[in-house]
């Protein structure tokens, strides 16, 4: 998981877990404080496809709730929605 901190305040997180096959990855709950939401949020999304990109990744999913803007980040980044 990757947090982001403002002036010793958590303002944004997301979370990356191993599935049960090696090299694959679900990326999840994408979370960041309205007044931050934008480049915030991309930010974070962008680290955490950093450090899976460096895992050797096989399979990689990603999961938000129905919320803008955080489908339309994921697709940006790639995902599909299913």
């Amino acid at each position: 998981s990757f947090i982001a901190e403002k002036n010793g305040t958590m303002v944004g997180c997301i979370g990356v877990i191993k599935l049960g096959h090696e090299g694959w990855f679900e990326i999840r709950n994408l979370a960041v404080r309205a007044p931050d939401l934008g480049g915030l949020a991309r930010g974070l999304l962008a680290k955490v496809l950093e450090y899976v990109d460096m895992q050797n990744p096989q399979y990689v999913k990603g999961y938000t709730h129905a919320v803008q803007p955080y489908v339309d980040l994921y697709k940006h980044a790639g995902f599909e929605p299913s």
